[in-house]
């Protein structure tokens, strides 16, 4: 190995002695740029590079911030809706004199682009109001659903469903 390094060394001074000063140097010149700019390029890569993580990650926290205030914003608007429905409308009617269809209606027009679907239930499953429909499907029994079994076990019986496909009314 040492050898064959010292024959190519042996020969580049071979080369560059048979030729002319202005052309050795013209080489060098040649070899020294190149290798500036090669150095010049790999750290302007590595800078790239390394900006490019930093405002990715930076976007990214954004991102995660502004999707976390919308659900912040999201949340205390359905706790509203929540709030107006069982305390401005449920609490305040006699639900076996009073029809509370109207208001329902209006909370769910109010909403519409947030929300669904709205339905007021008796312990039975019989429907009291709903929005946007209120006629139960012949086939539909709520007491079976999920949902159903999930506000029975709460106080105040609300329930906010994650989305899924209604197929309860007609």
């Amino acid at each position: 190995m040492k050898d064959q390094i010292r024959k190519i060394t042996e020969r580049i001074k071979h080369f560059l002695q048979s030729r002319s000063l202005q052309f050795t140097l013209s080489i060098s010149f040649t070899v020294a740029a190149v290798l500036g700019m090669s150095l010049v390029g790999v750290s302007l890569a590595m800078m790239y590079v390394n900006s490019t993580e930093d405002l990715t990650a930076k976007n990214n926290r954004r991102i995660v911030d502004q999707v976390n205030i919308n659900l912040d914003s999201y949340l205390r608007s359905m706790m509203h809706v929540s709030d107006s429905i069982y305390y401005g409308v449920i609490k305040n009617a006699d639900l076996k004199k009073n029809n509370i269809s109207d208001q329902i209606s209006l909370l769910y027009e109010t909403n519409h682009d947030q929300i669904i679907s709205v339905g007021v239930f008796t312990e039975k499953g019989n429907v009291i109001a709903a929005e946007p429909l209120n006629e139960l499907k012949d086939t539909a029994d709520v007491r079976t659903q999920d949902w159903f079994r999930s506000a029975e076990t709460r106080i105040e019986n609300l329930h906010f469903s994650t989305p899924h496909v209604e197929n309860l009314f007609k």
